[in-house]
């Protein structure tokens, strides 16, 4: 979803997809359980999931009777494939959100619903993306998006990844409205990992994830996350890591 930097060179989404999915957040469960979680009220029988990278999120997904998962990396649908050769509803596609035959590559597939988590802020014309996500749903079908919050947050590990924007709720709220949504919900997610994100790569100014990060992950994923989740199920907080944005297709 963004070019390549160079002859052989990985693009800018591909190091994020591998450093911070595969390296950080591969084994963050109760992390992606959550995401699911809030999300499930618009994620529904036959999903397209949009940019699997390693999968840490479409393992949430199985059991339904359909998933079909996304990704620009023909290596990463064929490692899935192979990881999960038992799941006969997973289906695995090889794609790019900005090509205008999207729709058509994943079409034949019944889709209700959809999710992108992490994928919108990727692509530069965001609001052609969303339109493209649009035309994938039947009217009706639902769409969970989940982008990064606040541009207060941006720094020098966003612009290293290929993060062209940081959302505010509200901004979410009015390009889903654009791009031929319904908006039923839009909300900030993970207070506590927004305070994080601004020590490592605001304060500190990091541009990587090295292995103190992917510690940090783990005891937020395990000792965090289930304080968190319970405090943020009683009210929804100001401000977040993420926006949630939910949606139905007019």
């Amino acid at each position: 979803m963004s070019a390549s930097s160079g002859p052989g060179s990985p693009s800018a989404f591909d190091l994020d997809r591998f450093v911070v999915s595969s390296t950080a957040m591969e084994g963050a469960t109760r992390y992606f359980r959550w995401q699911h979680d809030r999300m499930a009220s618009h994620i529904g029988r036959r999903v397209l999931e949009i940019g699997c990278g390693v999968g840490g999120f479409t393992r949430t997904l199985l059991g339904r009777e359909r998933v079909v998962s996304v990704d620009l990396e023909s290596e990463l649908i064929e490692g899935l494939r192979e990881r999960l050769a038992s799941s006969p509803e997973w289906h695995g596609v090889v794609a790019d959100l900005t090509d205008p035959r999207f729709p058509e590559q994943v079409a034949g597939h019944d889709l209700d619903s959809l999710t992108a988590l992490n994928v919108i802020e990727h692509i530069e014309d965001d609001a052609a993306a969303l339109a493209s996500l649009r035309r994938v749903l039947p009217e009706g079908g639902t769409a969970a998006v989940l982008v990064p919050a606040h541009a207060a947050l941006y720094g020098a590990f966003d612009a290293a990844v290929g993060h062209h924007r940081r959302y505010t709720a509200g901004e979410l709220r009015l390009k889903l409205r654009e791009a031929g949504f319904a908006v039923d919900e839009c909300f900030y997610f993970n207070a506590v990992g927004a305070v994080g994100w601004w020590v490592n790569y605001r304060l500190l100014r990091s541009k990587r994830v090295n292995r103190g990060t992917v510690a940090q992950v783990g005891v937020f994923d395990r000792w965090v996350v289930p304080v968190v989740r319970r405090l943020e199920a009683l009210r929804t907080p100001p401000f977040g890591i993420s926006v949630i944005g939910l949606a139905t297709a007019v």
